[in-house]
């Protein structure tokens, strides 16, 4: 676990929240309970680091391979919007700003 919280303190916080956001249970609680910023911290560190240890897994063991495979998917995840995706169907649900509705609104 120490290798995969390493490769999470080597991110940026915009790349850790990502890595978080891959956890649906994450993404669906930091887009829909505002204000509660010390649990979604810890969270988000516990989701980060469980999306890297299933690289570092996947790799097994190899830091290196781990690393440049989980930082190439945080960049995919948000190349490609993949919480816009995610969350498009339930944008009338959740308590966003018009920018943000917009943003994941892909169906009217």
């Amino acid at each position: 676990m120490t290798r995969a919280r390493e490769m999470v303190n080597s991110l940026t916080e915009e790349e850790k929240e990502t890595a978080a956001r891959s956890s649906y249970k994450y993404l669906w609680k930091s887009v829909s309970h505002k204000g509660d910023e010390k649990n979604l911290k810890e969270d988000r560190e516990l989701h980060a680091t469980s999306m890297a240890l299933r690289h570092l897994k996947s790799k097994k063991g190899n830091f290196e391979v781990a690393m440049e495979k989980f930082t190439a998917a945080i960049k995919f995840r948000q190349d490609t919007d993949l919480d816009g995706l995610r969350l498009c169907f339930q944008a009338d649900d959740l308590d966003l700003d018009e920018e943000t509705r917009k943003k994941i609104r892909y169906v009217s």
